[in-house]
């Protein structure tokens, strides 16, 4: 008789066993990042306005930003019927003393976007700046969209 008595009591501790999956906890997983991310205050300019530039270097590699003389080297690009065309590449008379980025470092830069020599009717578009951006150690150039700003806006 005992045994009868016992049997739902076990059979409870059956169900709650099989039924029990691992308790996980809260905690959310942290996924490494692991890019570059350039970024400009504003989404739309005219030629020859001021930008604030934005770098931070969430890589594990050392980064150069060329420059001329004071501000970072860059060349300016627009779409056209869907691909990057350079329409100003910025002359350098003298280039500085590059800026070093660090693994993990962030850089912030004023920089004049160019006049350009377009019709008025073709300056509007998508633009972006394709910065003079290395690897420190192979002394390498990034590749494009490692180096790119976001596409933005350009008017008269």
């Amino acid at each position: 008789m005992n045994l009868f008595k016992a049997l739902p009591f076990f059979f409870v501790v059956f169900l709650t066993f099989v039924s029990c999956e691992e308790d996980k906890g809260t905690d959310i997983d942290i996924i490494e990042y692991n890019d570059i991310i350039i970024t400009l205050n504003k989404g739309t300019y005219k030629p020859e306005e001021s930008a604030h530039l934005t770098i931070h270097n969430n890589t594990e590699k050392d980064l150069v930003l060329l420059n001329c003389g004071t501000s970072p080297g860059f060349d300016l690009q627009k779409r056209i019927v869907g691909k990057w065309n350079n329409v100003y590449l910025l002359e350098c008379p003298a280039i500085g003393l590059p800026f070093e980025i660090l693994a993990g470092d962030k850089k912030e830069f004023d920089i004049a976007l160019p006049p350009l020599t377009l019709k008025p009717s073709e300056v509007e578009g998508e633009y972006r700046l394709l910065l003079w951006l290395k690897d420190k150690q192979s002394d390498q150039f990034l590749e494009q969209s490692e180096r790119a700003t976001d596409s933005f806006r350009m008017t008269n």
